[in-house]
């Protein structure tokens, strides 16, 4: 009986270690699934088969067991699954539409568990930021939103030393696109307008053009903010780097074309003026060439009004 016993003691114990085993290393499997699903995703979104209806519908399936794998404590589990969410969020699948509030909430979960886990930090802003831009449907708290801008703030400082961040302007559209109002987007704002003049990347300034110009058209803005901005575009004119004032007067020509009439109308002294000053003074060809054609667009629609 005894040997009997310890015949069946140790069978056991080696069903309880292989079991062990087993969900020890269940996150090996589930890591090694996740990056053969983001190198297929990854090569067939390059090649636009992922937009294919039938393609797609092969996908859909997959929605609810990524979010699976955002509940891993795996950070590299997560880290794929978030690249992945990333790539498939922006198709358009009515899955993604409908685990939105879900997806957003697991990936601030994410977040705030990454601690210093920086690839992990970055894959999760970086999918928020797809996210909050393509699904309409995706919540965000206040408290959530300040800790996305601080993240903001830390990278567009990192981008006027180093170059471009693009997960800082992806996020930051996402954002402005929402209209959401807090002191620190005003704040942010306040700091692209810096990086547009100051930033040696031409793909900066270029993100940060177009971000503004969305800022300044969409956001309550009071008159003494307003006149704030359109001073400090102004007064840029003369930057002392032709890279700043190219960026300004490309900033004051989209302003120039896209701004109310009314608005436009009450300003148009005051920023011809400022350009007529940088068409005869300045060193620069090209910036020259820049004031007498942003001096034209300014002509053409005030005489338009």
């Amino acid at each position: 009986y005894a040997e009997a016993s310890g015949v069946v003691d140790e069978a056991h114990r080696d069903v309880s270690e292989d079991a062990m085993l087993e969900r020890q290393n269940a996150h090996h499997i589930t890591e090694f699934a996740l990056g053969l699903l983001h190198v297929q995703v990854k090569r067939d979104g390059d090649g636009f088969k992922l937009r294919d209806p039938e393609t797609l519908a092969l996908v859909e399936p997959f929605v609810e067991q990524l979010l699976a794998c955002l509940k891993s404590r795996e950070n590299k589990v997560l880290e794929l699954a978030l690249k992945v969410v990333g790539l498939l969020v922006p198709l358009g699948m009515a899955a993604m539409e409908a685990h939105a509030k879900a997806l957003a909430r697991r990936c601030f979960k994410a977040l705030s568990s990454a601690g210093d886990a920086v690839q992990l930090s970055q894959a999760c802003y970086r999918c928020i930021a797809i996210i909050l831009r393509d699904l309409p449907a995706a919540e965000v708290s206040d408290h959530q939103l300040k800790v996305l801008l601080k993240f903001v703030e830390t990278e567009l400082d990192s981008a006027g030393q180093q170059g471009e961040q693009h997960t800082s302007f992806v996020l930051l559209k996402a954002i402005v696109s929402r209209r959401l109002i807090t002191t620190e987007v005003y704040d942010s704002m306040d700091a692209c307008f810096k990086l547009l003049i100051r930033s040696q990347s031409p793909s900066t300034r270029t993100h940060c053009s177009g971000l503004l110009l969305q800022f300044l058209l969409e956001y309550p803005l009071g008159p003494k903010r307003l006149q704030r901005h359109l001073d400090f575009i102004v007064k840029n004119l003369d930057y002392s780097l032709e890279s700043g004032r190219e960026a300004a007067m490309g900033m004051l020509n989209a302003i120039v074309v896209k701004f109310p009439a009314q608005v436009l109308l009450d300003q148009v002294d005051f920023i011809f003026m400022a350009v007529v000053v940088r068409l005869v003074s300045d060193e620069s060809q090209r910036c020259r060439s820049g004031a007498a054609a942003l001096l034209q667009s300014v002509l053409s629609r005030a005489l338009a009004e």
